[in-house]
């Protein structure tokens, strides 16, 4: 249970510290931006109590949309269907929104991975190619690309 709060914390510390960094900030804020799309969605991948995970995963997807990360938005969106949520409309209007985009993540990094060295996107939690799962590294809020 601490472990988890203490991930939570940690991740929701480093989101405000980047939404900090983007008002002071001079040119492009899309790789901060980014960042907090990746961290949102570990975030809303921790196993947490319904009420609390369902907060975390409508900001998982206001984050994502906000950097076209519309993959990663749209299985949050059917999660939060697939719950009952009072806001159905609202929720299947952003649905539509990322299938319109065609579901594509544009604003991802790659991953490499360790086992099979293959290139895939962290928006999934495994290797596409080998089903390893996909690291992350809750000191640095990176993506472990090495054994």
């Amino acid at each position: 249970k601490q472990w988890y709060q203490r991930r939570v914390r940690g991740i929701l510390i480093e989101v405000k510290l980047l939404e900090g960094s983007i008002q002071t900030s001079i040119g492009s804020n899309l790789p901060i931006l980014a960042h907090i799309g990746l961290l949102t969605k570990f975030l809303a991948d921790i196993p947490l109590k319904p009420n609390h995970h369902a907060v975390c995963v409508r900001m998982a997807v206001t984050k994502n949309m906000n950097v076209r990360n519309f993959g990663i938005a749209s299985r949050f969106l059917e999660l939060l269907l697939s719950k009952g949520v009072p806001d159905k409309e609202s929720v299947l209007l952003k649905l539509s929104k990322c299938k319109d985009e065609g579901m594509i993540d544009y604003n991802v990094p790659t991953h490499t991975c360790t086992k099979c060295k293959s290139s895939s996107s962290p928006a999934f939690n495994r290797c596409r190619q080998c089903n390893e799962p996909i690291r992350w590294c809750f000191k640095s809020y990176e993506l472990i690309d090495q054994p």
